[in-house]
């Protein structure tokens, strides 16, 4: 099923989103196990799907093969070089400029893995929609828990639902979400209002002291925190609305498949990335906390 946008206007809606596929080729795929291969040909039809639905798109590669790269401007999308290595740099480069195109209300910052289910099952609306009628300053998708455990690799579901529980615990003893509410912060995928209050909090950057947070080596904040988590905790914080959306979305069959088939990489990947991230959350708790003894613990610094 292809979403109804009849209730939108898609050309107000930008999403953006990076690119990293140095081993992608054109034609079939030589073997399953090719993550460049497989996850590239998904992200290329997501994109052709979303322009051809009339959504502005704004991508940052770097850098993928030249035939990737000549597959994706030839979708008419617009391609910017990124500026360095980590994803949060990529992910501010997205965001300024689709805050700057003509029209966009809202900025839809996803994975091109994600967009073609976001699109098949009818998210987009659901997500930009709280927005666009003024009830929500950035929205995060809450994937429905069947879909969730169904179509997900068993170790990604453990270790994504482990963090939700942690990340949620941590909000409520901070007081900024109450009790009876949850919010994602593990799925990537995040609806912002083309505000530039809002636009701001995703341009921040930060660094950590130290090679160490506790017993866990925290790398760098700008693989995923600087621009995943502490956008969303910044606006709780000042008392931004932060509205969780129920949405159907699947886990794509092929990107499940090849994950399958690198199931220690990815493993590890997803376990180093709720660390980092529940370490960033300890950290931003601490830097914005009013007790002077709890500040003096932490370890994280704003770099503007």
């Amino acid at each position: 099923m292809v979403e109804n946008i009849s209730s939108i206007d898609p050309g107000s809606i930008a999403i953006t989103a990076i690119t990293l596929y140095k081993g992608w080729y054109p034609g079939e795929p030589k073997n399953i196990a090719d993550t460049d291969k497989i996850r590239g040909d998904v992200a290329l039809e997501s994109v052709s799907m979303a322009r051809r639905l009339g959504y502005q798109v704004v991508i940052a590669d770097g850098p993928s093969s030249p035939a990737f790269k000549d597959s994706l401007a030839s979708l008419g999308v617009q391609v910017l070089q990124k500026d360095g290595e980590q994803r949060a740099v990529g992910g501010r480069q997205t965001i300024e400029r689709a805050a700057a195109l003509d029209g966009v209300r809202v900025i839809l910052r996803t994975e091109l893995e994600k967009l073609t289910s976001l699109i098949e099952d009818g998210c987009i609306p659901s997500i930009v929609q709280p927005i666009l009628g003024g009830k929500a300053d950035i929205a995060l998708p809450k994937r429905n828990e069947g879909l969730y455990r169904a179509t997900y690799p068993d170790y990604m579901y453990d270790s994504e639902t482990k963090g939700r529980r942690i990340f949620n615990y941590l909000l409520h003893r901070a007081g900024l979400l109450a009790k009876d509410q949850t919010r994602e912060f593990l799925f990537g995928v995040i609806g912002l209002s083309n505000n530039p209050h809002i636009v701001s909090l995703f341009m921040k950057k930060y660094a950590f002291l130290g090679g160490k947070v506790g017993s866990w080596k925290y790398v760098q904040p700008e693989e995923w925190s600087d621009i995943q988590l502490f956008p969303i905790m910044g606006a709780l914080s000042l008392g931004y609305k932060v509205k969780g959306v129920e949405i159907p979305f699947r886990y794509p069959i092929e990107q499940k498949e090849n994950e399958e088939l690198n199931r220690e990489i990815f493993a590890v990947k997803r376990k180093e990335q709720r660390m980092d991230l529940v370490s960033g959350a300890v950290h931003y708790l601490r830097m914005i906390s009013s007790d002077p003894k709890v500040r003096a613990k932490c370890k994280l610094v704003p770099l503007d």
